[in-house]
C-alpha cells in the first residue's frame, strides 16, 4: 500500500508533513485530507482565529510528487 504525506497551507503558514500515512488508494488519501482539513478549520474556528477561503492541503505520493490537492471549498459547505 502506498504512503501519501498531507502538506498543510492555513493562510498564514505552511507545515509540510513527514510522516506520511500508508493508504489503500488515492481515494482514501483525499478522504483523509478532507477530514484533516476539516479539523484545522473547525480548530481555528474554536480558537476564535479566521478562517482563510485558501486553506488546502496537498497530498503527495512517495515519490514526492503532488497527486492531489483538497481546498477549503471541498471540506466546507456554505450556504447562503
Amino acid at each position: 500500500m502506498p504512503r501519501y504525506y498531507f502538506d498543510l497551507n492555513n493562510g498564514s503558514g505552511f507545515v509540510r508533513d513527514t510522516e506520511g500515512r500508508v493508504e489503500d488508494s488515492l481515494t482514501d488519501a483525499r478522504t483523509v485530507a478532507i477530514e484533516a482539513l476539516r479539523g484545522v478549520i473547525s480548530g481555528e474556528i474554536s480558537e476564535g482565529k479566521a478562517v482563510s477561503r485558501r486553506s488546502f492541503i496537498s497530498v503527495r505520493s512517495e515519490t514526492n510528487l503532488q497527486v492531489a490537492k483538497v481546498y477549503f471549498e471541498d471540506a466546507v459547505t456554505i450556504e447562503d
